[in-house]
């Protein structure tokens, strides 16, 4: 009788054996096609390097594209500027350009407009999208994390966030037509251009 507990036994230890070893392939087999696609959807990682901004394609780093940026004075969003949507990745970056270049000594004569452009990364090139007005001195409104009042505020741009089909901003003392307060817009990108919601 103990020798057909022991081998009735000694069979069940190798079942439980090769369910766990089965178990723990499947695990392995399915964290793999989890990770993938999250790591596949990272095509491009941006780099600044001697006061130029590049695009650099992980799936070949010898391939570094040059961001085209329109305007010298450049504030960089790198921490999760860039975004697929639709199958094709934007970054974005804000520009500051003086309020009034012409007129120093008048109005927001030391003043600034901050512009978000959005750049479009496709096959082996970044190209100039489209802009948002993100903050003007002229017009009086501000992104609302540009205006916390903590230390570094005038370059918290943690009011923009990206969304599934283009990107929101959170304001701060902006009015519509009729004046009312706008706490958020919400823009969606196209294969036509950047509009709001």
């Amino acid at each position: 009788m103990t020798i057909i507990h022991g081998a009735i036994r000694g069979y069940a230890m190798q079942i439980i054996y090769w369910i766990n070893k089965t178990m723990r392939l499947i695990l392995l087999i399915l964290a793999i096609l989890i990770t993938n696609p999250v790591m596949a959807e990272r095509a491009y990682t941006p780099v600044i390097e001697r006061n130029k901004l590049y695009v650099l394609d992980n799936s070949n780093p010898k391939i570094r594209l040059t961001v085209p940026l329109v305007i010298n004075k450049t504030d960089w969003l790198v921490e999760e500027s860039l975004k697929d949507i639709n199958g094709i990745t934007y970054l974005a970056v804000f520009h500051r350009e003086p309020s009034t270049s012409d007129q120093p000594e008048g109005f927001c004569g030391s003043g600034t407009e901050l512009w978000l452009h959005i750049y479009k990364v496709q096959k082996n090139k970044v190209n100039f999208f489209g802009r948002v007005l993100a903050s003007s001195c002229k017009k009086s409104f501000s992104m609302a994390s540009l205006e916390s009042g903590f230390l570094n505020s005038d370059k918290d741009y943690s009011s923009f966030q990206w969304t599934h089909s283009g990107f929101s901003i959170d304001w701060f003392s902006k009015k519509d037509e009729s004046g009312k307060d706008i706490l958020k817009t919400v823009y969606s990108i196209t294969s036509k251009g950047i509009y709001p919601e």
